[in-house]
Formats: C-alpha cells, sequence, structure tokens
C-alpha cells in the first residue's frame, strides 16, 4: 500500500471529455488553519477555511492531516482524526469575522427557502479517519455545484467552514479507547454545554469534545505538535453542460441526532468470525434520481456496510481497507479507506422516498463506544427524466388527470 504522502503525490488528473470541448479542469491544494496540539488532546474546532471561489463544479476531493512545520503526513497512531465535516454557509458580515458566529445556528444560515439545504445540512464533504485512501471523485460532466449566489439573500456571500475532530493518540494508556472516546478515560461527568452524562452513556462523542483530555501512561513527555489539514480539490467552471449532484445521509442509527452507537461484546465462546453486530435503518431520499457516487464512514472495527433498495436488490456496498504497518497511510488496526461504489450513470435510480435499507456490520469481539454508520450518497437528476421528450410528459399529465 501507497503511503498517505505518496497517494496525493501519482494520483492521476480528471479529464473532462463531456460536451464538444473538453473542459480545462483545477487542481489545488489547501491548508486549514494550524493548530497545536500535545499527548491525549482532542481538538473540535470550526475554522474558517479556503474553498475555490467562483461558479463551479466539483470533481474531486482529497484530504489528510500533516505536519505544518515539516509538511510530512502524520500517522493515525498519532493523530486521530475521529471525523471532519466541511459546511458551507453564508455569512452577512464580511467572512474575516464570520468565525465568531459559526457555532450559532441562527447567524450560520441564509438561503432563500426555496434553496434550504436537504435535513438542514449542506456538507457534502465529510470522512474520518478513512481520508488518505477514500477519494471523493465524480466523472464527468457530474460535479458539486458551489458559487451560486442566487441561492443567497441580497448581502450575503458563500464562504466555508471546517469542523475536525481530532484526538492526540501519543502516550495514551488506551489508544482504541480514546479514539472510541469512552467517558472514563477522560474524567468527564458532563457534555460541552455542561448538561450532566445520563448514566448509561459510556462513551462517544459527549465525552472526547473540543479541549478535553485523555488518560496518559505515567511520565509522558512529548513536545507539543503543530498540525493541519492538507485538502486537494479539483474542478471546472460551471455551465449548462454541468449536471449538479446532490449530497444525502442514511444514518445506521436512524436517528440524525449523533449518528454514533454502541456495540457489546459477542457471547463467550463464539468464534470470531461470527461475532458480528449488524444495525439497520430504513430511511428515503426526499428527491429522487441516479445514484453516482456512495461511500461509507466507519470507525475501527468495521466490516462494511450496504444498501438495498425497495425491491431488495444490493445497489451500493462500502467495505473498510485496513493498514498493515506502521506509516501515515498503512497503520495497522486503523481503517485507512472506504472501497466506494461509482455506478455507471444511469443504472442505479433511486425514487423520491423510496424505503432504502442501509446495513452497518462491525466485529463485536470486544465491546465498541461511539462507532458510526453513515452512507453519504451522491444522486443527479435522472437522465431518463432529463431526456424524455416534453409532447411524452404532457400526454402523461392529461391522462393521470382523467383518472
Amino acid at each position: 500500500m501507497t503511503s498517505g504522502h505518496d497517494f496525493f503525490k501519482y494520483r492521476t488528473p480528471l479529464n473532462d471529455t463531456s460536451g464538444k470541448a473538453r473542459k480545462k479542469v483545477h487542481t489545488k491544494s489547501f491548508f486549514s488553519p494550524v493548530f497545536e496540539t500535545s499527548p491525549g488532546n482532542v481538538f473540535d474546532p470550526h475554522q474558517n477555511v479556503e474553498f475555490p471561489e467562483g461558479h463551479l463544479a466539483i470533481r474531486s476531493f482529497i484530504c489528510e492531516m500533516v505536519d505544518a512545520d515539516t509538511g510530512e503526513p502524520i500517522p493515525l497512531s498519532q493523530l486521530y482524526v475521529h471525523h471532519w465535516f466541511l459546511q458551507k454557509y453564508a455569512p452577512h458580515l464580511p467572512r474575516k469575522y464570520a468565525s465568531h458566529y459559526l457555532r450559532n445556528q441562527l447567524h450560520r444560515i441564509s438561503f432563500r427557502p426555496e434553496a434550504q439545504p436537504v435535513q438542514g445540512r449542506d456538507d457534502p464533504y465529510a470522512a474520518g479517519a478513512e481520508s488518505r485512501h477514500t477519494e471523493l471523485s465524480f466523472p464527468a460532466p457530474y460535479g458539486i455545484v458551489t458559487g451560486d449566489m442566487s441561492e443567497y439573500e441580497e448581502g450575503y456571500e458563500e464562504a466555508w467552514y471546517l469542523n475536525l475532530h481530532s484526538i492526540d493518540l501519543r502516550g495514551v494508556v488506551d489508544p482504541r479507547g480514546c479514539f472510541e472516546c469512552v467517558c472514563d478515560l477522560y474524567n468527564v461527568t458532563v457534555d460541552v454545554d455542561g448538561h450532566p452524562l445520563p448514566d448509561d452513556y459510556k462513551g462517544g462523542l459527549r465525552c472526547c469534545y473540543h479541549l478535553t483530555n485523555c488518560a496518559l501512561k505515567p511520565g509522558v513527555q512529548a513536545k507539543p505538535r503543530r498540525a493541519q489539514m492538507n485538502y486537494t480539490i479539483s474542478w471546472v467552471e460551471y455551465d449548462e453542460s454541468v449536471r449538479p449532484l446532490r449530497s444525502y445521509f442514511l444514518d445506521a442509527t436512524d436517528t440524525r441526532a449523533s449518528g454514533e452507537y454502541d456495540i457489546t461484546k459477542c457471547t463467550k465462546g463464539t468464534p470470531h468470525e461470527e461475532c458480528i453486530h449488524t444495525l439497520q435503518s430504513v430511511e428515503g431520499l426526499p428527491m429522487g434520481g441516479d445514484l453516482i457516487f456512495a461511500v461509507l464512514h466507519q470507525h475501527s472495527g468495521g466490516l462494511g456496510g450496504r444498501v438495498f433498495n425497495e425491491a431488495g436488490d444490493k445497489i451500493c456496498e462500502s467495505l473498510p481497507i485496513y493498514g498493515q504497518g506502521d506509516e501515515a497511510g498503512n497503520e495497522a488496526g486503523f481503517v485507512v479507506g472506504m472501497s466506494p461504489c461509482n455506478p455507471k450513470p444511469g443504472s442505479v435510480n433511486i425514487r423520491t422516498m423510496e424505503a432504502l435499507r442501509l446495513e452497518s456490520n462491525y466485529s463485536n469481539v470486544v465491546d465498541r463506544t461511539g462507532v458510526m454508520g453513515i452512507m453519504k450518497l451522491y444522486v443527479a437528476e435522472s437522465v431518463a427524466k432529463e431526456l424524455e421528450p416534453l409532447a411524452v410528459r404532457d400526454i402523461k399529465q392529461v391522462v393521470n388527470s382523467a383518472d
């Protein structure tokens, strides 16, 4: 397996051969603001970040954590990426002042009513420890459209913020317990808002929030490290040939609250290969279309997940890639990538509010806390619908009205 650094260096450029003329694909690397971390530290802020400007169609996105001073990739065994998401918002104030309002939902978004993000979210870029070997990539002419200022009320501008949740695992007493956010290891009894934790809450995001610390081994001494996210984006200029993508979450917990759940160890004496915990949910998309890309987010211990349509047919299976060494991008015991689903455009159609069943599988050889099973789907308006002659649509409307 190539290291994370090599993966960035040798990734294949995207070529756009759609339309009469080939579109120029632009590619640029960006860096998040630098942060300092010490052994056991949790870093979980919301930060303003750079993003390509203009009316664009994003074709690919990939990222990794690097040392801010050397530029070298940082192994997950040292700095664990629990999750991150990059979200669009619209500050009324100049962008440089907007960070004060990022945690206030009333100030965060000001879309026109008809352009409200589905389920109140518009974060098409999200992943976790698997980021180095999980490239978000769409075939031409598909893309995530950004910079369409008709979405916003007058006086607002489009901006982007990053929520990056990382845990410094250097010198901790129990690395897995730390990245599974076991509450006892963080010595917390209240959540980030000061609310007491339920007695049965053993681990998860409510215990490993910003500036908490995981327990260290006695005598651990390590210098603070300066780190940042390096993210590389490819895009084309938007025009009428672009086929816009919409992004949706399917959550195995079916709650849309935290997206995390606990797993109980299998019965003593059960063969390891039979120790499999499965959680399922059934959800529907508010607007259907053709499935273009999908990928699952899971934590260590994950065995992958599948999505089935209403007829019971499997439309996507996403499996984890585990590292086998020590270097960044190949860390043993960690999920370093997830296999994506990229069906031939037009071959997998999802109807509006069709009952989709998500199945998330984990090994339960041991107890686990705060795991996730979240499938991200990228859907475009159906090719068949767009190509259907207007006369045919009119005939259908007449027939339906007659009925």
